[in-house]
């Protein structure tokens, strides 16, 4: 009886309920920093931080803003917001989720050590303090009036408080601890690997084991998933398409939270891109049509502002660019610069957009149509992270007339998040950053402060027209993200690059 027992047992934990499937998922890079959710937005550490960590909110495909950790709040006045949290969650290390935890991660994002991360650099901009009204209950004051503060903290992940405090940041990176559903088991040399935590209060539904490793190379990513050496396979291009599809395998399209563009250095005087007919000449110069049919497969949508097509205060009014040299030349000639100009164009090696590079390559080509004769100079991102940091009027930084930049516009999935880096707003060392039109600076604290949504809607469209007339960068296109899958995957979705690795079903 007992061996028929053992034999029944057996035979029922190796059924496919869900406990020994594993999922294998392939990406560009690994977050360089591990598990610390404080160090990267966007790609491509979401593609690992989504299966560990929450946020008090998330934000859907239409900019809608959504319950995570906190499951509503509420406007007390226009510098105050109340969240009320989420109960019965813990954290992998078993600690309680509570005010505390959300009270403890502002406080070390406003600290000397936390101001100079990613995520400290935009909540200490927002975030004047916090307290606790009740055990889950937590209130949040802003410095200025905030209306899309519930989006805004949505790139905050809530790591738990003890361990953070106990480890520190290095140290808890290897160990993290989150109320995501999968959980550490160890990192290694090109990925990590994690296990489901079944009491997570957003539990996976088949999967059990979860490998996330890096494959730098798209070819390589592809050939993985041909070969079924992986699961997932993201961050691949157009081209792609046809070959996993034609193999018997599933590609899947979603829209990306950003624009692609390069980004004009306008702000050193007496420079070409300091003035806006430049700027405006090299946008009219580029035949974003032809790019977008013979490049990116007519799947990329050619951009007229710094705004995704699906992004709130998105101006569907404003026309396209026309591909129109002879008018580019005239105002050239115009800016004083009638046999044009010569300069570089850094590009940073881009392994989450599509045929990033050929794009760029192309671009310069017809910039060189009409005298602007940039050199292409592909540089690594941590080369160009540096330049970022380090600003055009820094005498430490060698800092080209353009480079690539990826205006990125989630997860608040709101053309507010561009202002703090692509206005005024950004300052380096006490100088503006990148970009500065002093007249548009009214309207945007305007957009901040209304909190009727078709009202302040109304605001971001003459923002939108504004940066267009008075171009920031070379504005390209709205992507799709492409994701190639097993056959044996079912359920994944792709939210502003928010992949949800507990819904999938593993046949």
């Amino acid at each position: 009886m007992n061996i028929l027992y053992k034999t029944l047992v057996f035979f029922f934990l190796a059924m496919d309920f869900g406990y020994t499937k594993e999922l294998r998922v392939t990406v560009p890079d690994m977050p360089v920093f591990k598990g610390n959710p404080f160090t990267g937005l966007g790609s491509p550490t979401i593609y690992t931080w989504s299966a560990l960590f929450d946020a008090l909110t998330w934000v859907d495909k239409k900019g809608i803003v959504k319950p995570s950790l906190a499951t509503k709040w509420k406007n007390i006045d226009p510098n105050t917001w109340r969240f009320y949290l989420r109960s019965n969650v813990i954290f992998h290390n078993r600690e309680p989720f509570n005010s505390k935890a959300v009270l403890t991660t502002i406080n070390w994002l406003k600290s000397q050590k936390g101001k100079i991360t990613t995520t400290g650099k935009d909540i200490d901009a927002i975030i004047e303090s916090a307290q606790i009204i009740s055990p889950h209950i937590i209130e949040i004051k802003t410095y200025n009036p905030d209306a899309i503060l519930p989006a805004n903290i949505s790139e905050m992940h809530i790591p738990a408080p003890n361990s953070w405090e106990e480890l520190g940041a290095e140290k808890f990176s290897l160990s993290p601890s989150g109320t995501g559903p999968f959980k550490v088991i160890k990192w290694t040399d090109n990925g990590v690997k994690m296990n489901s935590f079944d009491e997570s209060w957003r539990p996976s539904k088949n999967v059990k084991y979860l490998t996330i490793f890096e494959v730098p190379e798209r070819i390589g990513r592809v050939q993985a998933l041909l070969s079924d050496q992986t699961d997932i396979a993201i961050g691949l291009a157009y081209d792609d398409i046809e070959i996993i599809e034609s193999a018997g395998y599933k590609t899947m399209l979603e829209p990306a939270p950003l624009v692609s563009a390069l980004q004009f250095v306008s702000i050193r005087p007496n420079e070409p891109f300091a003035d806006k007919r430049v700027r405006i000449a090299a946008n009219l110069a580029v035949n974003r049509d032809v790019i977008a049919k013979t490049i990116l497969k007519n799947i990329a949508i050619p951009a007229n502002q710094p705004a995704a097509n699906h992004s709130f205060g998105f101006n569907p009014q404003i026309e396209n660019y026309p591909y129109d040299p002879n008018r580019a030349k005239i105002l050239l000639e115009e800016a004083g610069y009638p046999n044009g100009f010569k300069g570089r164009m850094e590009v940073a090696i881009e392994a989450t957009v599509p045929a990033a590079l050929e794009t760029q390559i192309q671009v310069a080509s017809d910039l060189r149509k009409i005298g602007i004769m940039l050199d292409v100079i592909p540089i690594q991102f941590a080369s160009w992270l540096r330049k970022w940091y380090g600003g055009p009027l820094s005498t430490s930084v060698d800092f080209p007339e353009m480079f690539s930049l990826n205006i990125v516009l989630g997860p608040q999935l709101d053309v507010g998040r561009i202002f703090r880096t692509h206005s005024c707003e950004k300052k380096i060392n006490g100088n503006y950053g990148f970009y500065c039109d002093p007249e548009i600076m009214p309207l945007i604290r305007a957009s901040r402060k209304e909190f009727d949504s078709e009202k302040r809607k109304r605001i971001l469209y003459k923002i939108m027209e504004n940066y267009n007339r008075n171009p920031s960068a070379i504005y390209l296109f709205s992507l799709k993200d492409v994701t190639g899958l097993n056959n044996q995957v079912y359920g994944l979705t792709n939210t502003n690059r928010n992949y949800s690795y507990e819904k999938v079903f593993m046949e």
